[in-house]
């Protein structure tokens, strides 16, 4: 017994140490390739140097290793078998290092801090240490402030009451990624009824930037995405919602709130509806015994789209006109230009969709049959709309999350089938001597071209003549079966091996924003004579750094020493009282900070010759007066 437990520690060690290797083997590669990108178009090398990056691998792996041991000991008491209860600790692990390096990634660009403002029960341009609002504050200020329902609007306000860091804050968002990979881990359990790979499988989310981006940002996408999952989950699930009311009502519920997070979140559910519309006209579930249930899933429903149209769409937008920095996005207006160059995420969907059409009533696709047909549902849907030009059907875009995501998902059956296929030919093909050994393929097909004359030669183990014959013979039936096994477990390490790759990804994974004020801000000299100008989309941001963030402690610069100036071409103070013009009053100040987004002021600020660029984080700019402030 001591003797069984000292190998499977040795195995487990063995096990993590190749792990560790394999990954810091593919971070290495890429940190090559990153810093050999960054010698030729910078002439400068940045990335962290071998020996670094080799210490924080080698913790890393030390670390996974005392819990991988620890989960093995405590298995037998948890009554988990130790294949899964290893498996949970490393996805539980790589997700705590994905949650630790990004969630607490302190600047909120213009979109984030107005959407914490809203939350608050004010808005983007409120006045310096405004009271916070009621409920009642908070859904009128996402009604005139916002082009979302407001659900993730409400639910921040609630968690503003834990605290206003940006570990709390970004905490929201994150809860949706993990629900998602979750419930994505219960949808593939559905193709494929191995748990290990099911629980690995939300992974493939890594594979995807643009879900890993909005994972962290404080913003509704995550959200969506989340509630687009849960009505693909349901869709296979939906016999839950005739059995039980109490499950009907839940479902509802989680779908109410999925909804109200964006617009496009109904659509993207829409197919869940005509599966269950569907079942009743097929017979395959009778109204009146379901009507019951059908009533509590849809009540939450009617009442969520209610309280969205009479509280925030009739204030909003009530025609569905997209705005402008849509419309590029979409086909009424772009043409084929909206999905230009973005067709490549497309191919593995299309490929199971063509198995559909030849294979869907074969007993080994059935599975996939009502993922093919959700998704198929949903894409017309967002096609009539940017036909129409109502919504986006762009592909990679942040409001094309839901059907990026399920695209980026498709890759799953694509990669089991391809698997199960390969699987039966090497089955298939092996062929079996009289004794009842596997033979080689190879060796069966080439006795079967030679009408069994090699049966003899080839297939029969050979008569030995010494003991060097018998060796000989031993080493070479010994090789025979360690191919073969290689061979019948090659999917299992294909497997790893892709799973390696996304992990990777989300252990390098940096979120970082596009615009950041934090890095700009710390990179000057402040004191309380120095005096600032900014533009006013950087208001939001810098007002939740002096009162809530990095800066908090600053109050003696905050607001007094900052000014705002506007498209107007007049510079104003917080309170929105004007100043004077900004080509008269500009050095009267010692920084001009500028939000890279929504900006028009850049080319006037560089085209004064007594002011420097001292940006540190780009794009996002900070300029100085020469011979000002240090």
């Amino acid at each position: 017994m001591k003797n069984g437990c000292i190998r499977k520690v040795l195995l487990v060690a063995i096990l993590a140490i190749l792990l560790g290797a394999c990954s810091l083997f593919i971070s290495q590669i890429r940190g090559i390739i990153i810093d050999f990108g960054s010698v030729v178009a910078h002439k400068t090398l940045n990335a962290p140097v071998w020996h670094e990056r080799f210490i924080k691998w080698a913790i890393q792996i030390i670390v996974v290793y005392i819990v991988f041991v620890a989960v093995l000991l405590l298995s037998p008491v948890l009554k988990i078998s130790k294949a899964l209860c290893v498996s949970s600790v490393a996805v539980i692990a790589v997700l705590g290092v994905y949650f630790y390096h990004n969630i607490s990634y302190p600047n909120f660009w213009f979109d984030e801090s107005g959407q914490f403002w809203m939350a608050k029960g004010l808005n983007h341009f409120s006045t310096p240490f405004s009271d916070t609002g009621t409920l009642r504050d908070v859904i009128t200020n996402n009604a005139s402030h916002n082009l979302d329902p407001g659900g993730f609007t409400v639910l921040l306000h609630f968690i503003t009451f834990l605290g206003n860091t940006p570990f709390i804050l970004r905490f929201l968002p994150f809860a949706f990624f993990l629900l998602s990979f979750i419930f994505i881990g219960k949808i593939v359990y559905f193709w494929n009824s191995r748990k290990i790979i099911s629980l690995f499988c939300g992974f493939i989310l890594f594979l995807s930037p643009l879900v890993m981006y909005y994972t962290f940002e404080l913003r509704a996408y995550s959200m969506e995405m989340f509630s687009t999952i849960f009505a693909l989950w349901l869709t296979y699930k939906r016999q839950i919602i005739y059995a039980c009311r109490r499950n009907a009502l839940i479902c509802g519920i989680v779908l109410a709130i999925g909804f109200s997070s964006r617009y496009s979140a109904v659509f993207a559910a829409m197919p869940l509806f005509v599966f269950i519309a569907c079942d009743i006209f097929t017979r395959k579930t009778k109204l009146k015994n379901t009507w019951a249930q059908l009533t509590l899933l849809s009540v939450p429903i009617v009442i969520t789209f209610a309280c969205i149209y009479f509280l925030t769409l009739r204030y909003q937008n009530p025609t569905g006109t997209p705005p402008l920095y849509v419309q590029d996005l979409i086909f009424k207006y772009a043409g084929l230009r909206s999905v230009s160059g973005k067709t490549k995420i497309l191919i593995p969907y299309l490929l199971v969709l063509i198995l559909f059409c030849f294979y869907r009533k074969r007993a080994w696709f059935k599975p996939y049959n009502t993922f093919v047909i959700f998704m198929f549902i949903q894409n017309i849907i967002f096609i009539v709309l940017s036909i129409t030009g109502k919504y986006p059907w762009g592909l990679t875009s942040r409001w094309d999350i839901s059907t990026h995501t399920l695209f980026i998902v498709s890759i799953i059956p694509l990669c089991f089938i391809i698997v199960s296929k390969i699987k039966g030919i090497n089955t298939a093909g092996q062929a079996e001597h009289p004794n009842g050994e596997p033979v080689h393929p190879p060796l069966a097909a080439a006795s079967a071209a030679s009408g069994g004359v090699l049966n003899h030669r080839l297939l029969e183990p050979p008569v030995p003549h010494s003991l060097n014959q018998t060796s000989a013979s031993a080493v070479a039936i010994s090789l025979r079966s360690s191919i073969m096994f290689f061979i019948s477990q090659a999917q299992n390490i294909l497997f790893v091996f892709i799973v390696l790759i996304l992990v990777t990804d989300g252990l390098n994974f940096r979120y970082h924003e596009n615009d950041s004020a934090v890095e700009n801000l710390k990179s000057v000299s402040l004191n309380a004579n120095t005096k600032i100008l900014i533009n006013y989309n950087a208001s939001p941001t810098v007002r939740y750094l002096f009162e809530y963030g990095e800066f908090k402690d600053e109050n003696k610069l905050y607001p007094a020493s900052f000014a705002l100036f506007k498209d107007d071409g007049f510079i104003y103070d917080f309170y929105n009282n004007k100043i004077g013009q900004v080509n008269q009053e500009i050095d009267n100040y010692d920084f001009v900070v500028l939000s890279h987004y929504y900006n028009t002021h850049l080319e006037f600020i560089e085209s004064q010759t007594n002011w420097e660029n001292c940006t540190v984080q780009t794009p996002g700019y900070i300029f100085r007066k020469k011979n000002s402030l240090k």
